[in-house]
């Protein structure tokens, strides 16, 4: 699937002409619920990741997570975030 960055597409959407508005946000609206559940799957398949193997490195962690930005559009900054937060649960683990 092609990269949905919600942010933009909805931009775009308010600035389409009048008559293609509507249209633009229904498709709008079509794609991000699309990638929502996307976001759900892909947050508990990699929760049960993580407790089947608590040892994953980012990098592992990474490549499960890319999988799931290709199949949803995930844009870069919501896969940064994946990663992002995968990576303070693992401080948070080591101080624990």
């Amino acid at each position: 699937m092609e990269t949905f960055s919600p942010n933009k597409e909805l931009e775009s959407a308010r600035k389409a002409p009048k008559e293609e508005r509507k249209e633009k946000l229904e498709e709008f609206k079509e794609k991000l619920a699309f990638q929502k559940e996307g976001i759900a799957e892909m947050q508990a398949e990699l929760i049960a990741e993580i407790r089947k193997n608590p040892d994953i490195t980012t990098q592992e962690f990474e490549d499960k997570a890319s999988k799931y930005t290709q199949k949803f559009g995930l844009d870069q900054f919501q896969h940064k975030t994946a990663v992002l937060t995968f990576q303070e649960y693992q401080s948070s683990q080591c101080h624990a």
